[in-house]
């Protein structure tokens, strides 16, 4: 299995965000994911199909760090049963 430690740069200009990726800590939990407001609804989407869309409600905390404006990703192994396995 192979980990992936992401690091982001993050534009805090007051922008249009619809549409956009941003930087956003939904419960506590940080989230790259894209801003979809439709004028009644909020929804953070991941560009991955195989996650579902968040909807935030009036119970959630969320709080929008910026838009995305780079990430870097790094690939390293997992290792498992004391031998180092690549994926």
């Amino acid at each position: 299995r192979i980990l992936i430690d992401r690091k982001a740069a993050f534009n805090k200009s007051d922008l249009e965000l619809n549409g956009k990726l941003v930087g956003v800590i939904i419960d506590g939990e940080s989230y790259v994911k894209r801003l979809k407001y439709d004028g009644k609804n909020l929804f953070f989407m991941s560009d991955n199909p195989f996650y579902k869309p968040i909807k935030i409600d009036e119970q959630q905390y969320y709080q929008i760090w910026g838009l995305v404006t780079f990430l870097l990703r790094e690939a390293r192994y997992l290792i498992q049963n004391k031998k180092e396995k690549k994926l």
